[in-house]
This record gives structure tokens, sequence and C-alpha cells, in this order.
């Protein structure tokens, strides 16, 4: 059970069930955005894979599901408050500008095939 995110049941209950398949080795949760960023950064570094994450603001439980296909990329533009402040419109970006990385946890939903088509599929699903 993912105990530190304050989540509806029903995405809790998703991630349990993502968790538990045997045939998804992608799963990974990071606690805190800002401490865990060096580990972030390392773990995709050269990955050419195409990923669904999601962002969860641990204060008060709000989502933002994303999808990439170069994840250090968008890694990267988290982390950098520059551009975060640039892209204010944005509402993941004006709530990490609000209330800070570490008040953020970034979890890897899925693992997904380079073709914009899945990206976006897999993105709409959750």
């Amino acid at each position: 059970m993912v105990s530190f995110i304050l989540l509806n049941k029903n995405i809790l209950n998703a991630l349990d069930r993502l968790r538990a398949s045997p045939t998804n080795k992608a799963l990974k949760i990071y606690e805190n955005f800002y401490k865990d960023r060096k580990d972030l950064y390392k773990e995709f570094k050269e990955d050419k894979t195409g990923y669904i994450y999601m962002i969860v603001n641990k204060l008060n439980g709000k989502c933002y599901v994303g999808s990439s296909r170069s994840i250090k990329t968008r890694l990267y533009n988290y982390f950098n408050l520059a551009l975060a402040a640039a892209q204010k419109g944005r509402p993941i970006s004006s709530a990490i500008i609000k209330y800070g990385l570490v008040n953020f946890a970034f979890i890897v939903l899925e693992k997904v095939d380079l073709n914009v088509h899945n990206l976006e599929e897999r993105e709409t699903f959750w």
C-alpha cells in the first residue's frame, strides 16, 4: 500500500494491481521528488524508453499524469525552477513553484514502447 500519498482509493487500487502484476517491472515510487533527483537522473540517464509517470502533491493529494519519450529531459524540466517559472501557466509547474519539489512524489507507472500512439493511449488510461 502506498501510504505516504493521499490518493483516492481508485488510484491506490490501480497502483496496487499494477505493482502486483508479474509482467510489470517498471513501477517505482520516489517519495521525495527533490531528494531523489540524483537517483532519478542516474536511473534514466541512458534510457530510450517511453514512460508514463505520476507526480503527486503529498500535501493535498492532487496528481498529474504525464508521458515522455525522453524521461531524462522531462525530469530536468521539472527540476529546473527557472524553467518551471517560465511555464507558470501549466498547473504542475505552478504547483512545484508553490509547494516545492520536496512535497511531491514521483511514480513511474509504466514503461511503454516508444511510439506516440502508445504513450498517449497509456497516459489517457491513467
